[in-house]
């Protein structure tokens, strides 16, 4: 045959590896570290969607749970598939929110004890990638927040994501 020969990817792992998330808007400089990622990939074999899992531990400590199903859509005639959405469930657990509040530049003030503002979240986790736009969107549903001396539930919702002027709707109850 003289077609270019095709390669796939439908499976794939990370052990051990970093991470590093850098935001200039909202991170200070040095970004965000996430240590010791663990990431799964499984493409099924439509092509049409991939299931996810990462892993790891934060700068701060906490430890990092994502999964969930990728929706792909085929591109051109390539056949490249890229992101649409994704639906899934994040765990954070020992996360010090003193720390991510002052990581983006927000005030808080802190406990005289060390494990006072450390918390476990769970959620679900919505992620849109819009086709034409810039940025994406986020639902994090069925939010549930303890740091022992406070519980929040509720949802929230963040539209242009990535972008310079996002939108955030928050809806939370104690």
């Amino acid at each position: 045959s003289t077609s270019p020969q095709r390669w796939m990817l439908t499976e794939s792992q990370l052990t051990n590896g970093k991470l590093r998330i850098l935001d200039a808007n909202r991170l200070e400089h040095e970004g965000i570290g996430i240590h010791d990622v663990q990431v799964l990939f499984q493409s099924h074999p439509t092509r049409t969607q991939a299931d996810l899992m990462l892993t790891g531990t934060t700068d701060d400590g906490g430890d990092l749970h994502i999964a969930g199903t990728l929706a792909l859509q085929q591109h051109g005639r390539s056949n490249a598939s890229l992101p649409r959405q994704f639906d899934g469930t994040l765990r954070f657990h020992r996360g010090d929110v003193a720390y991510w509040l002052k990581r983006t530049r927000q005030s808080a003030a802190t406990s005289t004890q060390p494990t006072g503002w450390r918390s476990n979240i769970s959620a679900g986790l919505h992620l849109d990638f819009p086709p034409d736009a810039k940025g994406f969107n986020v639902v994090f549903s069925d939010l549930n927040t303890d740091l022992g001396w406070l519980l929040m539930r509720g949802q929230i919702r963040v539209e242009g994501a990535g972008t310079d002027h996002p939108a955030y709707a928050v809806k939370l109850s104690t």
